[in-house]
């Protein structure tokens, strides 16, 4: 089966599976699959440890709990959050929106999912399965574009379309105004709560000191002003010091800043399609970093050494979303195809291979320069 053979190479499980279960008898037919076609179905299964499906489309977010206890994953432009037991390796809600659903996240607690319509920009918030709403229904009077939780999860970051950045106790309904006009998009908060990352209109990004209201970094990519199409910031998170970033963005792959200026260091060159920050996870207690490829792959990094850990392989198709246990132990994906996938961080070998012995000699495995954080 020299097709079968070809997607091994590729990594590409998801076709050879399909190509393989064309030959299963439905029943009114003999069994003639001998020892080549269940050598092949043995190889293809991939590397996780669980599979599920629930959504109609693609898996646009997945995120874990802090608790543990549950994952959460989105649909993209379908309405649909599922809230998976991992552990137990079950769905235990499918909660339907009557709109899109532009982004969600979980309290640093574990007991309030705040979910973003799309269409109203109406941010509400719910408890930690999806029953029911909790707190304040939204804010009416905003239109929210994005928001982060608190690590205590009592406050709520967000900014509005206007431009406007607030803070937000969903407990008393009080706002304070942080900034007006400066930042376009929220996109993440400091473990210690001390430290604001956000995206700046001219398309560059600033990490802002939350206790003593003032800028203490900025990072602008070079030719960031003269080329519309390319948009560095299209998602970032801070890295474990909070001094640095990790960004992605259409014209570039990955890169780590953590000085001022223009300066930053790409030594993900080898990974294709990452493109929006649903698409990569970093845990910094762990030193690790999750990256989702289009070429159906999971791939995880070293943050400190940036070496290139493992290559887990089992997606049909390109992987849209990626996130890492709290405990660093797993990481659970989603696929254009809808699937929902978990692999154990300790379950491969440390060379990365495909299943069935094949050594990986594709751009995956190839690490591009190095940086001392």
């Amino acid at each position: 089966m020299p097709p079968i053979q070809q997607y091994l190479e590729d990594g590409n499980l998801g076709t050879a599976r399909e190509l393989l279960g064309k030959h299963v008898p439905d029943g009114e037919q003999g069994d003639l699959r001998g020892w080549e076609w269940r050598h092949f179905w043995k190889r293809v299964q991939g590397d996780q440890i669980w599979r599920a499906k629930e959504h109609r489309f693609k898996v646009g977010k997945i995120q874990f709990s802090p608790d543990n206890r549950h994952l959460i994953s989105m649909g993209h432009q379908s309405g649909e959050m599922v809230v998976w037991d991992w552990i137990e390796h079950k769905r235990v809600r499918t909660r339907h929106f009557s709109e899109n659903i532009r982004d969600f996240n979980i309290s640093g607690d574990g007991q309030v999912v705040g979910v973003l319509l799309d269409g109203a920009a109406r941010l509400e918030l719910w408890d930690a399965e999806l029953r029911r709403m909790v707190g304040p229904e939204s804010l009416p009077d905003v239109r929210v574009r994005a928001f982060r939780f608190s690590p205590e999860g009592s406050q709520i970051y967000f900014n509005s379309m206007d431009g406007k950045a607030f803070e937000w106790n969903p407990s008393t309904n009080e706002r304070r105004l942080l900034f007006d006009g400066v930042p376009s998009r929220i996109w993440d908060v400091s473990e210690d709560g001390r430290l604001l990352a956000f995206q700046a209109r001219e398309k560059s990004a600033v990490i802002w000191d939350l206790v003593n209201d003032v800028e203490v970094r900025r990072f602008r990519a070079r030719g960031a002003s003269l080329d519309t199409f390319f948009r560095p910031f299209q998602g970032f998170r801070l890295l474990d010091s909070g001094m640095g970033i990790l960004s992605v963005g259409f014209g570039r792959g990955p890169r780590l800043w953590n000085s001022d200026g223009e300066d930053s260091v790409d030594p993900f060159r080898a990974i294709f399609g990452v493109a929006t920050q649903n698409q990569f996870a970093i845990s910094g207690k762990h030193n690790l970093i999750a990256m989702a490829s289009y070429e159906h792959s999971v791939n995880l990094w070293s943050l400190g050494s940036l070496d290139s850990l493992k290559n887990f392989f089992g997606h049909g198709t390109e992987v849209w979303c990626v996130d890492i246990s709290p405990d660093g132990r797993y990481i659970a994906s989603g696929g254009m195809n809808g699937e929902v996938l978990l692999w154990s961080v300790a379950s491969q070998s440390e060379s990365s291979q495909i299943p069935g012995g094949f050594l990986l000699t594709t751009q995956h495995s190839r690490l591009m320069g190095s940086l001392s954080l």
